[in-house]
């Protein structure tokens, strides 16, 4: 023991001779003591690290090596505590208990296990191999826990996907918490962010699906991700990227020969070609999806498409073909229990009400699905309804309401990143600007309603933006002007 406390002395002799030379301070007594301490743990210390190399294969270490080692320490520090005065009521302590504690536990465990040659060949090896065994037995008890706990809450979520928006997504996001490989978690979650308008993050959550189909090699899967980046890509105005992430999926299932998938990608295709103001495009384009979906039966399939040729004659102003298309796409919605596109359909045919300039059957369509949107939490929806209540009080020449209205719409289009409905706002509220005579604000809002179209490339908008500019004087109505 002589020997190990005259290497703790060695070492607090050259911590203070180390200090001297740096600084040019001799140490006092009192600090000289400290610093013997400090060099007793550090011998302490590489008496320690030199157990460990002899643990991984440098040597053979049993039982009574480690118990010699802990007795040594535990003499080394009661001699260093008797030689000096304490200088405060707080004891110091090496760290030498925890670390015989645990090897003992660990040969402890290997004895459970049925192990025994970890002590008769003195070897660590044995030992270190037991309680790998056990980590990996744990590891995957915790990945089944894991599992069956994420698939109870995604069982949670399907219960509220339909009624309860927020609870769905927190169980959603607690699924995928509890197993990040979960491929229906992380598609249901991207549902419901983009149904709350967090497009950005329902993206992440699809391209997370399409990172584990493709791991798998999955296609189908993998077309349904992409797909659906597609859509949010949409809400968020970036039409052509949206563009190319629905044609990529539509090839997949073509090559697939997926019948399903192809008529969703093409009426996804539709929507991105009336964005635009490709009409006699999108009618294709939802025509052939809603030719597949007869053909299979699919009735979900087919409200959809009859909702998306409605909208298109009604912005080609046909109402009566439009009404004709929205009932037949409510009525299979209502057949289904969609709550969403129920919403939505009850709104377009509001839409139909005014152009008819039935104001009080559209504002009473419009108030209807505004409340359903809003127990579901779709602020899409929500922002569309505010929307067109503004026309209605517009027309009725309420123009603080309707402002109100308007203002409210564009407040969640901006927190969507919606530009389409923000253009639809800018465009609206220079409508009433130029009501009431302001005729600088009204350009104002116009120049950026045009600014938001140019960006998605919607030209019946920059058309009729600039067709206002134009005519109230501004220069930016000119056809190729820069804002």
């Amino acid at each position: 023991m002589d020997f190990v406390f005259g290497i703790a002395e060695y070492f607090g002799n050259w911590i203070a001779a180390a200090i001297e030379h740096l600084t040019g301070w001799r140490p006092d007594e009192r600090a000289k003591n400290i610093i013997d301490w400090i060099g007793l743990i550090t011998s302490a210390i590489a008496g320690i690290w030199g157990l460990g190399a002899l643990i991984r294969g440098g040597g053979s270490a049993t039982k009574q090596d480690i118990e010699t080692l802990r007795q040594e320490l535990q003499a080394l520090r009661e001699a260093r505590e008797a030689s000096q005065p304490s200088h405060s009521g707080n004891p110091v302590s090496a760290p030498d208990t925890g670390l015989a504690r645990d090897l003992d536990a660990a040969l402890d465990t290997a004895l459970k296990a049925g192990n025994r040659r970890a002590l008769k060949d003195k070897t660590a090896a044995a030992v270190e191999a037991a309680i790998d065994a056990l980590l990996a037995e744990h590891a995957a008890a915790r990945k089944r826990q894991s599992k069956e706990e994420a698939a109870l809450w995604r069982q949670k979520g399907a219960l509220a996907f339909l009624r309860d928006t927020k609870a769905a997504l927190a169980a959603y996001a607690k699924a995928t918490e509890l197993d990040p490989d979960d491929v229906e978690a992380w598609n249901a979650l991207g549902h419901l962010q983009q149904r709350v308008g967090k497009s950005g993050e329902a993206i992440a959550s699809f391209e997370r699906v399409r990172g584990l189909a493709d791991k798998s090699g999955n296609l189908p899967i993998a077309a349904m991700a992409i797909g659906n980046i597609g859509i949010s890509q949409i809400a968020r105005s970036e039409i052509s990227a949206a563009e190319r992430s629905l044609t990529e999926a539509l090839r997949i299932y073509e090559k697939l020969g997926n019948k399903v998938g192809m008529a969703n990608q093409l009426g996804n295709l539709g929507s991105v070609h009336a964005a635009r103001g490709d009409f006699e495009k999108a009618l294709s384009a939802f025509r052939q999806a809603l030719a597949i979906d007869e053909a299979l039966g699919r009735k979900d399939g087919m409200a959809n498409a009859y909702a998306n040729i409605g909208n298109v004659f009604l912005r080609c102003e046909q109402p009566d073909k439009a009404e004709a298309m929205y009932r037949k796409a409510l009525a299979l919605y209502e057949e289904l229990g969609s709550a969403t596109d129920i919403a939505t359909s009850t709104g377009n045919l509001g839409n139909v009400h005014l152009t008819r300039d039935e104001i009080d059957a559209a504002e009473a369509m419009f108030r209807k699905a505004l409340e359903i949107d809003t127990k579901l939490g779709h602020k899409q929806g929500i922002a569309n309804h505010y929307g067109n209540l503004g026309i209605v009080f517009d027309i009725r020449d309420d123009l603080e309401q309707a402002e109100a209205m308007y203002r409210k719409g564009l407040a969640i289009n901006v927190e969507l990143g919606d530009k389409v409905g923000m253009a639809n706002a800018y465009g609206n509220l220079g409508i009433l600007s130029e009501r009431r005579g302001n005729l600088a604000e009204a350009c104002d809002y116009w120049r950026r309603a045009l600014d938001l179209s140019r960006q998605i490339g919607a030209k019946p908008m920059i058309e009729k933006m600039q067709g206002w500019l134009r005519n109230a004087g501004d220069p930016a109505g000119q056809s190729g002007a820069v804002l």
